[in-house]
This record gives structure tokens, sequence and C-alpha cells, in this order.
């Protein structure tokens, strides 16, 4: 496994991570936010910021260019398919945080509770798909050099996003939630 999958794989972790904490809050919060509307809404940023800005970008924006330069053409099933599921998965997460209460003594309106079936589903298919079909793909075609090259680019990505306001703690503020949740 070259680097830049290793990095990818890693992204992998923390989402799969994050999904495993938010499902744990959700089961035990019933449908009753009082104790838990703060760690949802973390969840909720984490997925918004790290795994659609941050990862989905990695492979949509980054990971295209370099196949697109390599003269790779980026208009196949396998990749394009990839991308567009980032799309449905994206639009998801929108109904997620449009229908996410404000008020932590409301309860969970059920196109929430839908939605965040229908994201935990798709997340997990999406990555299974990367997992098979892209990771390899990625170590077919990079060298190692190559490999390092896009896994300092998927590192200048992360971090500018990561540097704008409001999104400093993202990854931290999960990773200390799912320390404690072990």
């Amino acid at each position: 496994m070259g680097i830049a999958v290793e990095h990818l794989r890693k992204d992998h972790e923390q989402i799969y991570a994050s999904l495993h904490m938010m499902k744990h809050i959700f089961i035990n919060s019933g449908t009753y936010l009082l104790n838990h509307s703060n760690d949802i809404a973390r969840c909720i940023r984490f997925l918004s910021v790290f795994a659609a800005m941050c990862h989905n970008g990695k492979e949509d924006i980054i990971l295209k260019n370099y196949l697109e330069i390599d003269g790779i053409a980026t208009d196949g099933d396998d990749l394009i398919g990839i991308i567009r599921e980032h799309r449905l998965i994206d639009a998801c997460l929108k109904r997620i945080q449009d229908s996410f209460p404000k008020n932590p003594f409301h309860y969970l309106p059920p196109r929430f509770i839908g939605s965040m079936v229908n994201y935990f589903a798709l997340v997990k298919n999406h990555m299974e798909r990367e997992e098979a079909v892209l990771f390899p793909m990625i170590d077919d075609m990079f060298s190692t050099m190559e490999q390092e090259a896009l896994s300092t680019s998927f590192h200048e990505h992360e971090k500018s996003i990561l540097e704008i306001k409001g999104n400093e703690t993202v990854k931290s503020d999960m990773e200390r939630m799912i320390g404690a949740f072990r």
C-alpha cells in the first residue's frame, strides 16, 4: 500500500470512528436530544468539514487533477461513480444539517432520523467501494514518488481546510470524543 493510499485509508479510519461514535450517541439518546445535542452537532460538523470537504476534496479535486495531468482518463465509470456518490452523500448530509433541531429540548424529527440512517448506509458502502476499487487503482497507477507528491498535496489540502476560522478544532474535538467513548 503506497503512501497516498495510506493517507486516504487513515481518513477512512477517522470517518468510520466518527460514524461509530455518532451511532453510539444516536442510539443512546433515542429521539430526545437534551443530553447529546452538542455531541451530535460536533459529529455533524466533523462530517461536514473533514469527510465532505477534506477527504472528498482530496479525491474530487487533487486525485482527479493528478490523473488528468498524467493523461489518464477521468471520465471512467469508477472515478466518476465515486465522485457522483460524493454529491449524493453531500446532499444527504445537507438534509441532516437542515433537519437537526436547534433546540435541545426538541425531539429528533423523522427527516433527521431517516437522513442519518441513509447517511450511515451510503458512507459505509461508498468507503467499501473506494477501498476495493479506488485504492488499488491509485497503487497501480502511481509510482512511489508520485504517491509521495500526491500525499503531500492531500496534506496541504486538508491543512488549508482545517485552518479556516471555525474549523481549527474539528479534528481534535472528534478525536477527544472518540477517545472518551472507547
